[in-house]
């Protein structure tokens, strides 16, 4: 994808869920690939996910979200921050 291309941070940005509620958070992705493994972090409406060596570490919740929702509705696995804290709004 050229937006990608080059660019030493991208930051994927969007809804956690489609309109169903099937997670957009997936363990592999079924469209097809432009911009393979550029994704630094990923901003959801309801978490906040770094990708550190293709693993996604869960860094912040937003407010009013909890830990089990953010798990019940994220497909991909993920492992925790040890300063897993609330977004700042």
């Amino acid at each position: 994808m050229e937006l990608c291309y080059g660019t030493e941070v991208c930051i994927a940005c969007l809804m956690h869920t489609d309109k169903k509620g099937n997670s957009k958070i997936m363990k592999k992705c079924t469209l097809p690939l432009t911009g393979k493994g550029c994704v630094k972090t990923i901003v959801t409406d309801k978490a906040v996910f770094d990708v550190v060596d293709n693993v996604l570490v869960l860094k912040e919740h937003a407010p009013g979200v909890t830990l089990e929702e953010i798990t019940s509705c994220t497909d991909a696995d993920f492992v925790i921050a040890p300063d897993f804290q609330e977004m700042k709004v």
